[in-house]
């Protein structure tokens, strides 16, 4: 019998606590690294024997100690628990219990609700989920603020950082994030729901509008996508003047031509733009900025910021793919989501099927889509569903729609109405998938649609020579980094590596790509996340206000 079954068995008979941390004294050194990092206060330390002591019925077994003890001298026996041990979480609802352009993810109706949940967070001294968050927002306060019922103390803790929180709320994909990095995840179990609380805050709280004396500073900037949000919020509140130029009808970018209504209402996308506008941000759409005015903008404005998103679809090597009947994911996303708003069928998709090669986030939403306008769609990836890039609740609820996904398959000829796949293998991560030959099979597929997703147009090159920036972790860590306990978790430190170089390539945005010229969201590094774009583009306006206002402020 192992130490782990036998502490477990006189728990269970109630001669222990439920949870127990055992302290090897030869190895600890004092250093009292889980001393500072415990949460709940179950770690002391005896100043004489200058080695840590533990109340094991203070544990909840969250691991943090564990984790983060540089020589090994701590181990937690026990099931992670909370006092509010499971997730408050919120039933998806299907395609017959709402209208299609609905909300099939729902939130948090009642503040108790948002209460209960909050009440979860453990308030760690060492915020791993902090960390996850490619924004840095300040979590633990809006959970410290919601469990006091204050909103509004919840949405300042977050504007700090994250003005969109009405949209990330809804489109991050959380697991790989903050509720990753949760220390409730790291542990093994379930992650405070933090995305449901965020929400809970941003719909039913005000937003907090910044005033700042002119600032003598302009910046222009070309998109409105989640970069230029970011941007634009801290130019605004810096008091620079702001010019934001997007060459669709509609500010937005990806937020309103790539995510479908059921995911993110095109109200939250909307609003935000509203409030900037009354916040003095000029918007200027139906304008495609070309190479020339770009370098008219640099001459006339303090800075640019680049933030029109990478716009080109990939296209996969298969023979036929010039055919008539393939579409890009983008303009089916378009074209559906118009008639979706307008309240109108489109019987070319109806009773069709649809192949979509691809089985990500994008992929999806076409799929998903598809199925709102009465068709029958196929995904194929050819890599293992474990390694593919998609939110796992989405593509749980894509398949309760009723789309058929499949990995370890992709297609290799599209001739007609007809497509062939064929299975792949896919056994490692870090290498491409092989194709198994004699396992073609054909299909029929009225239409085809590619969502693979997308690369950089390469049209501001002069402006931006050093898109795309790949990831990279950084050789040197930030010593906050290295004491983290978000490299040692359930994941084996995946959330922790994934988590910094993210967090390097935000540190890129803040440096100019070319002159005045800074480059951010997926103009910089490709396709990327919401919140990352954001970021990016929350980082550049900071350099600028440090270097364009604050540095040439004048002396008092």
């Amino acid at each position: 019998m192992t130490l782990t079954q036998s502490t477990s068995r006189l728990a269970e008979a109630g001669a222990l606590p439920l949870h127990s941390v055992e302290v090897l004294t030869d190895r600890c050194a004092g250093c009292q690294e889980c001393y500072v990092r415990c949460p709940t206060g179950a770690i002391g330390f005896d100043e004489h024997d200058w080695i840590v002591t533990v109340d094991d019925a203070l544990c909840v077994a969250c691991g943090q100690c564990e984790r983060t003890c540089p020589f090994s001298a701590i181990h937690v026996h026990g099931d992670p628990e909370v006092e509010q041990s499971h997730r408050h979480e919120v039933a998806h609802l299907s395609i017959p219990a709402l209208q299609p352009w609905e909300e099939t993810r729902r939130g948090f109706d009642k503040l108790e609700e948002a209460m209960a949940e909050a009440a979860r967070c453990l308030q760690c001294p060492d915020p791993t989920c902090v960390r996850g968050c490619p924004a840095h927002n300040d979590i633990p306060s809006m959970m410290r603020s919601v469990v006091a019922g204050d909103l509004d103390a919840a949405r300042s803790a977050f504007e700090r950082t994250s003005h969109i929180g009405s949209i990330c709320s809804r489109v991050c994909n959380q697991g790989a994030q903050c509720e990753g990095a949760c220390s409730w995840t790291l542990a093994g179990t379930e992650a405070v729901a933090i995305g449901l609380v965020e929400r809970y805050v941003f719909d039913h709280s005000q937003p907090h509008l910044p005033s700042a004396a002119p600032a003598g500073a302009s910046v222009a900037i070309v998109g409105s996508g989640p970069a230029a949000l970011g941007a634009a919020w801290e130019l605004a509140a810096a008091g620079a003047t702001v010019t934001v130029y997007e060459a669709a009808e509609t500010p937005g970018g990806l937020l309103n031509h790539g995510i479908p209504e059921f995911t993110l209402p095109i109200a939250k996308v909307s609003e935000q733009w509203e409030t900037l506008q009354r916040l003095g941000v000029k918007l200027v759409t139906s304008h495609r900025v070309d190479e020339a005015e770009l370098r008219e903008l640099g001459l006339a404005n303090s800075a640019v910021i680049l933030a029109h998103g990478a716009g080109s679809p990939i296209r996969p090597p298969v023979k036929g793919i010039d055919s008539p009947i393939v579409s890009d994911a983008m303009d089916f996303l378009n074209k559906t989501g118009a008639a979706l708003n307008e309240m109108r069928d489109l019987p070319e998709l109806e009773g069709k099927s649809i192949l979509v090669i691809g089985a990500g986030n994008t992929a999806m939403d076409v799929g998903r889509m598809a199925i709102r306008f009465g068709a029958k769609p196929l995904c194929v990836e050819w890599v293992d569903e474990r390694f593919a890039k998609v939110r796992r609740d989405e593509l749980a609820e894509a398949r309760e729609e009723g789309v058929q996904v499949r990995f370890l398959t992709t297609a290799t000829i599209l001739d007609g109405n007809t497509a062939t796949l064929v299975r792949t293998r896919h056994e490692d991560a870090a290498k491409l998938p092989e194709v198994i030959a004699g396992t073609e099979e054909t299909v029929h597929a009225d239409m085809v649609v590619l969502a693979l997703g997308y690369r950089l147009t390469g049209e501001f090159a002069n402006e931006a020579p050093t898109a795309p920036v790949r990831y990279s972790a950084p050789a040197m860590f930030d010593l906050i980094w290295v004491a983290s306990g978000i490299f040692n978790g359930a994941d084996e430190g995946n959330i922790g590596k994934l988590s910094i170089a993210r967090d390097a390539l935000t540190h890129r945005a803040a440096e100019p790509t070319y002159s005045n010229f800074y480059t951010v969201g997926d103009a910089l590094i490709g396709p990327s996340t919401v919140v990352e774009a954001m970021a990016h583009g929350r980082e550049a306006a900071r350099a600028i206000v440090t270097d364009l206002i604050k540095n040439t402020a004048p002396m008092q």
